[in-house]
């Protein structure tokens, strides 16, 4: 919702713009790839402390 009061109109309808539904995936899609990181780095540094022991 703040993109789309940042957007100029603060209509909630205003989400279904292309432009302002495409920096709402946008920020999505970022966030599901730096969880995707976080997930694959976790995996790796747990696995090689489980080495370690």
């Amino acid at each position: 919702m703040i993109i789309v009061a940042w957007n100029g109109s603060g209509n909630p309808s205003a989400i279904f713009n292309g432009d302002v539904f495409k920096k709402v995936l946008r920020v999505f899609i970022t966030a599901a790839i730096l969880k995707l990181g976080q997930a694959t780095l976790d995996v790796i540094l747990s696995w090689k402390e489980r080495g370690r022991t």
